[in-house]
Protein backbone atom coordinates (compact mmCIF):
# COMPACT_ATOMS: atom_id res chain seq x y z
CA UNK A 1 0.00 0.00 0.00
CA UNK A 2 0.99 3.66 -1.06
CA UNK A 3 2.08 5.35 2.20
CA UNK A 4 2.18 9.19 2.17
CA UNK A 5 5.71 9.61 2.18
CA UNK A 6 6.23 7.17 -1.33
CA UNK A 7 7.07 9.35 -4.21
CA UNK A 8 5.65 7.06 -6.79
CA UNK A 9 4.91 3.39 -7.34
CA UNK A 10 8.49 2.31 -7.53
CA UNK A 11 9.04 4.06 -4.46
CA UNK A 12 6.10 2.17 -3.02
CA UNK A 13 7.55 -0.89 -4.51
CA UNK A 14 11.25 -0.41 -3.12
CA UNK A 15 9.76 0.58 0.42
CA UNK A 16 7.60 -2.33 0.91
CA UNK A 17 10.43 -5.01 -0.69
CA UNK A 18 12.00 -3.07 2.56
CA UNK A 19 9.74 -3.75 4.84
CA UNK A 20 8.42 -7.17 3.34
CA UNK A 21 12.12 -9.33 2.52
CA UNK A 22 14.22 -6.95 3.82
CA UNK A 23 15.60 -5.88 0.39
CA UNK A 24 18.02 -3.34 0.20
CA UNK A 25 16.84 -0.21 -2.28
CA UNK A 26 20.57 -0.36 -3.60
CA UNK A 27 20.38 -4.40 -4.44
CA UNK A 28 17.20 -3.89 -6.94
CA UNK A 29 17.45 -2.80 -10.26
CA UNK A 30 13.91 -1.36 -11.43
CA UNK A 31 13.25 -2.45 -14.52
CA UNK A 32 10.04 -0.42 -15.31
CA UNK A 33 6.44 -0.18 -14.19
CA UNK A 34 3.22 -2.04 -15.86
CA UNK A 35 -0.26 -0.94 -16.28
CA UNK A 36 -2.40 -0.19 -13.35
CA UNK A 37 -4.43 -3.54 -12.43
CA UNK A 38 -7.56 -3.48 -10.26
CA UNK A 39 -7.85 -5.70 -6.86
CA UNK A 40 -10.87 -8.30 -7.31
CA UNK A 41 -13.28 -5.87 -5.42
CA UNK A 42 -12.63 -3.45 -8.30
CA UNK A 43 -11.78 -0.75 -5.36
CA UNK A 44 -8.02 -0.59 -5.08
CA UNK A 45 -5.43 -0.55 -8.20
CA UNK A 46 -2.36 -2.32 -7.76
CA UNK A 47 0.45 -1.07 -10.04
CA UNK A 48 3.27 -3.49 -10.79
CA UNK A 49 6.68 -2.83 -10.84
CA UNK A 50 9.16 -5.18 -12.39
CA UNK A 51 12.20 -5.45 -11.29
CA UNK A 52 15.20 -7.80 -10.86
CA UNK A 53 17.46 -8.88 -7.95
CA UNK A 54 20.20 -10.68 -9.51
CA UNK A 55 21.55 -13.86 -8.20
CA UNK A 56 19.36 -14.83 -5.04
CA UNK A 57 19.61 -18.13 -3.15
CA UNK A 58 15.69 -17.86 -2.20
CA UNK A 59 16.33 -20.30 1.03
CA UNK A 60 18.38 -17.74 2.32
CA UNK A 61 15.80 -14.62 2.29
CA UNK A 62 15.18 -13.16 5.16
CA UNK A 63 11.19 -12.03 5.34
CA UNK A 64 9.19 -10.05 7.60
CA UNK A 65 6.67 -13.34 9.18
CA UNK A 66 4.33 -10.42 9.61
CA UNK A 67 3.90 -9.52 6.18
CA UNK A 68 4.83 -12.56 4.33
CA UNK A 69 3.71 -16.27 4.72
CA UNK A 70 6.60 -17.68 2.56
CA UNK A 71 8.76 -16.95 -0.13
CA UNK A 72 9.96 -19.34 -3.01
CA UNK A 73 10.69 -18.52 -6.93
CA UNK A 74 9.36 -19.97 -10.19
CA UNK A 75 11.59 -19.37 -13.37
CA UNK A 76 10.43 -18.15 -16.19
CA UNK A 77 10.65 -21.38 -17.83
CA UNK A 78 8.06 -22.87 -15.04
CA UNK A 79 5.84 -19.16 -15.72
CA UNK A 80 5.57 -20.11 -19.20
CA UNK A 81 5.41 -23.94 -19.21
CA UNK A 82 1.45 -24.64 -20.56
CA UNK A 83 1.81 -28.10 -17.98
CA UNK A 84 2.10 -25.65 -14.80
CA UNK A 85 -0.54 -23.55 -15.75
CA UNK A 86 -4.17 -23.99 -15.46
CA UNK A 87 -7.19 -21.55 -14.39
CA UNK A 88 -9.60 -21.79 -11.03
CA UNK A 89 -12.63 -20.04 -10.62
CA UNK A 90 -13.19 -17.06 -8.77
CA UNK A 91 -16.37 -17.72 -6.39
CA UNK A 92 -16.52 -14.30 -5.45
CA UNK A 93 -16.47 -12.88 -9.31
CA UNK A 94 -19.20 -15.40 -10.60
CA UNK A 95 -17.68 -16.41 -14.65
CA UNK A 96 -14.41 -15.07 -14.03
CA UNK A 97 -11.45 -17.15 -13.42
CA UNK A 98 -8.06 -17.10 -12.05
CA UNK A 99 -4.80 -18.26 -13.88
CA UNK A 100 -2.79 -20.26 -11.83
CA UNK A 101 0.83 -20.93 -11.84
CA UNK A 102 2.29 -24.28 -10.10
CA UNK A 103 5.20 -25.74 -9.47
CA UNK A 104 6.35 -24.03 -6.37
CA UNK A 105 5.15 -25.06 -2.76
CA UNK A 106 1.80 -23.30 -3.10
CA UNK A 107 -0.12 -22.59 -6.11
CA UNK A 108 -0.01 -19.23 -7.33
CA UNK A 109 -3.43 -17.78 -8.43
CA UNK A 110 -5.39 -14.39 -7.46
CA UNK A 111 -4.15 -10.62 -8.49
CA UNK A 112 -0.38 -12.17 -8.38
CA UNK A 113 -0.99 -14.37 -11.12
CA UNK A 114 -3.30 -11.82 -13.22
CA UNK A 115 -0.50 -9.50 -12.91
CA UNK A 116 1.98 -12.50 -14.14
CA UNK A 117 -0.09 -13.63 -16.40
CA UNK A 118 -0.60 -10.08 -18.68
CA UNK A 119 3.15 -9.99 -17.76
CA UNK A 120 4.24 -12.89 -19.62
CA UNK A 121 2.18 -11.87 -22.20
CA UNK A 122 3.78 -8.74 -22.94
CA UNK A 123 7.50 -9.84 -22.67
CA UNK A 124 7.30 -13.59 -23.88
CA UNK A 125 5.70 -14.64 -27.37
CA UNK A 126 2.02 -16.09 -26.82
CA UNK A 127 1.64 -19.47 -26.68
CA UNK A 128 -2.10 -21.10 -28.31
CA UNK A 129 -1.82 -23.69 -25.67
CA UNK A 130 -1.47 -21.75 -22.42
CA UNK A 131 -4.66 -20.72 -20.62
CA UNK A 132 -5.41 -17.20 -20.40
CA UNK A 133 -7.78 -14.94 -17.90
CA UNK A 134 -10.25 -13.98 -20.02
CA UNK A 135 -13.82 -13.31 -20.20
CA UNK A 136 -15.44 -15.32 -23.50
CA UNK A 137 -15.94 -11.92 -25.19
CA UNK A 138 -12.45 -11.02 -24.51
CA UNK A 139 -10.93 -14.36 -26.02
CA UNK A 140 -13.10 -14.07 -29.23
CA UNK A 141 -11.56 -10.73 -29.39
CA UNK A 142 -8.03 -11.84 -28.94
CA UNK A 143 -8.65 -14.24 -31.56
CA UNK A 144 -9.60 -12.21 -33.68
CA UNK A 145 -6.75 -9.86 -33.31
CA UNK A 146 -4.21 -12.79 -33.37
CA UNK A 147 -5.68 -13.63 -36.81
CA UNK A 148 -5.71 -10.20 -38.48
CA UNK A 149 -1.81 -9.98 -37.09
CA UNK A 150 -1.12 -13.40 -38.78
CA UNK A 151 -2.62 -12.49 -41.96
CA UNK A 152 -0.69 -9.27 -41.99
Amino acid sequence: MTDLQDLSSVDTALREAEEEILTPRDRVDVLGRFHAVPDKTGTIRVTPVVAMLGAVDVAAIQFNRDEVDRVFALTMRQLHDPALRGTRALPSRPGLSSPTFAGGPVEVWGLTAFILDALLQKVLPVRVDAPVLQTEREAVAAAARVSTQSAL
